[in-house]
């Protein structure tokens, strides 16, 4: 995702907003674009 206005608002409605129902959606986009890194890791925080 590119970090734009619309990408802006998504992120600060989702954080700030009590916005939980784009959660799934989001964790999917995080593992397509960082699966390979989670997989390796002892520990993420």
């Amino acid at each position: 995702m590119i970090y734009d206005d619309i990408a802006r608002t998504l992120v600060l409605s989702f954080k700030h907003g009590d916005r939980l129902d784009p959660a799934a959606s989001y964790a999917q986009m995080m593992v397509r674009a960082g699966g390979k890194l989670v997989e390796s890791a002892d520990l993420i925080v």
